[in-house]
């Protein structure tokens, strides 16, 4: 996935408490730190690069945005403010094709 659009979409802090949550009509497969999706809806396939596939590793329906890129930026030991970006960036891009979705969370 290197179409970088969204990646310079304002970040509101609303987007760090979602939790993004893989659609049912999706599956992967994982092969070394590069990530395989396609879309059964409609039959697109992705190949993404290795931070792409670190979060979409991390999206499980249970850790938000915020966590996710705790996650990467302790595994890439990267400054927070410059990995936010590239996630949410990321998340946004997984949610324009359909790839995630933003359940309801009833706490």
């Amino acid at each position: 996935m290197s179409n970088r659009k969204g990646y310079n979409r304002p970040v509101s802090t609303d987007i760090l408490k979602k939790v993004p949550a893989v659609r049912r009509n999706v599956t992967t497969r994982v092969m070394g730190n590069e990530a395989f999706v396609m879309s059964l809806d409609t039959v697109k396939t992705y190949s993404m690069n290795e931070t792409a596939s670190k979060v979409w590793t991390l999206i499980d329906g249970v850790r938000t945005v915020r966590d996710i890129i705790r996650l990467v930026t302790d595994e890439y030991d990267v400054p927070e403010n410059d990995c936010r970006s590239s996630v949410i960036g990321i998340i946004r891009q997984f949610s324009d094709e359909q790839l995630v979705n933003f359940p309801d969370r009833h706490d």
